[in-house]
């Protein structure tokens, strides 16, 4: 996981500010191709949520969609 988020933060799809009101935490996602055992590939994304300071990780987890909404700040398609 410690890999994927480092990508995450070097080169995201997409960052938001989920609640611009309040600045309380910035998104951000990027998707990766992972191979399956039974040889194709599968979509997966990795959310990394950042604090109101940019500076400390709240959480990551990985999920199957797109998670991120909000304010875009950047976008990657």
């Amino acid at each position: 996981m410690s890999w994927a988020i480092g990508w995450v933060l070097k080169e995201p799809r997409k960052i938001t500010d989920q609640d611009p009101a309040k600045a309380n935490r910035f998104c951000f996602e990027k998707k990766f191709g992972l191979p399956s055992p039974n040889g194709t590939i599968e979509d997966r994304y990795v959310v990394v949520l950042l604090g109101k300071t940019g500076v400390r990780i709240m959480t990551t987890f990985p999920r199957k969609t797109a998670y991120c909404k909000g304010d875009v700040l950047l976008f990657n398609p």
